[in-house]
């Protein structure tokens, strides 16, 4: 997939979500226009009659409605607070808020207008919803202060060490760096690569570039682009120390990676010139619409979590979708491994442990 197409697939991408969030939003208002006081025999009266007798088969909708998004809700609650600084997850958790509660509210007058359910379960539900979502809302608020805001670039919790030296990092160190490509959605986070340790001993850096494919090179580059582009970087560390045989693992399925994204893109290129196409970079262009990446070929991140997979630390399988479905529109994001359970972000106690040195 060519870049062009790529930037045409995330504007479609946008464009669903945001349509998805606006009839979030019109679906309230729409139940909130059946229960407005309207006069007798008017056409809006008579309009909301017959969509009320052909929603009253349907006990409550509204509130069914509120207590099945609330139950989804706090399955996710979890992790949606731990990755809010992936625009997704927080988009995700504003919404679900907003339309929860406003489904609560319309549930509560919807009884409390119909004389017969005045004292009925129907009006508990309304007014149970109302106060639970308050409750999430108190969460989500309390979660939003462990955050800080990075100006233009978006929110990152506190207390967190940017841009450590190279002496800092260890093999199997996961470095999230920011990029002004993901600064538009008010997200920081939008790279990954990961240290590991070469053949000879020596420290490297490993990932998969848009321009260039898989590579490896030393960590002083690393540090020497986010310096020259303005981007600010973190390190992400596994929380149980590795073994010998994980870190030789990992050296070992980084070159692999390398071997065969080489051949994949030698081979590809071959064809692409037949056909005069532009020539392949190695890059995984799918991989960044969906969770499942392409064969031979891998995101910034995919690749990142396939050593860190291969080094047998327990990170969360992130982008599979909907029940698993793909994860269309639903990629590996930088911005989720900074809540990995399985890693532990370098922060300011780390950063004076190494300066006492």
């Amino acid at each position: 997939m060519t870049p062009t197409i790529l930037t045409i697939c995330e504007f479609l991408g946008t464009c669903v979500l945001r349509t998805t969030t606006i009839v979030a939003f019109l679906f309230p208002l729409f139940l909130a226009l059946l229960i407005l006081p309207s006069k007798p025999q008017s056409r809006f009266s008579l309009w909301q009659n017959r969509v009320q007798d052909k929603l009253s088969s349907f006990p409550n909708l509204p509130g069914l409605g509120s207590l099945v998004l609330f139950a989804v809700t706090v399955i996710n609650l979890s992790a949606w607070f731990r990755n809010y600084g992936c625009f997704i997850e927080r988009t995700t958790t504003q919404v679900a808020i907003l339309v929860g509660l406003i489904l609560a509210v319309i549930s509560t007058l919807m009884a409390i207008k119909q004389a017969h359910t005045r004292h009925s379960w129907q009006k508990f539900i309304g007014i149970a919803g109302i106060i639970a979502w308050l409750g999430v809302s108190g969460f989500y608020l309390a979660n939003c202060q462990t955050f800080e805001e990075l100006p233009g670039k978006g929110p990152m919790p506190k207390h967190l060490w940017m841009n450590p030296p190279v002496a800092a990092m260890k093999c199997g160190d996961l470095l999230l760096s920011s990029h002004e490509s993901d600064w538009k959605y008010h997200q920081v986070l939008g790279h990954a690569e990961i240290v590991i340790r070469d053949k000879d001993g020596t420290l490297k850096i490993f990932t998969c570039r848009m321009e260039k494919g898989v590579i490896i090179r030393e960590p002083s580059e690393y540090v020497d682009e986010c310096k020259r582009n303005g981007w600010d970087y973190w390190v992400c560390r596994p929380k149980k120390a590795l073994t010998e045989k994980a870190m030789s693992a990992g050296t070992t399925r980084a070159y692999h990676m390398l071997d065969e994204n080489i051949a994949w893109r030698e081979s590809a290129n071959i064809e692409a010139a037949k056909l005069h196409q532009k020539p392949e970079t190695g890059f995984d262009w799918h991989g960044m619409l969906n969770g499942i990446h392409s064969p031979h070929r891998w995101t910034c991140i995919s690749a990142c979590h396939d050593i860190l997979v291969a080094m047998q630390v327990p990170v969360q399988d992130y982008g599979k979708g909907i029940l698993g479905f793909g994860g269309f529109l639903n990629p590996k994001e930088p911005a989720r491994y900074l809540g990995d359970p399985a890693l532990h972000v370098l922060d300011v106690n780390d950063q004076h442990i190494f300066t006492a040195k």
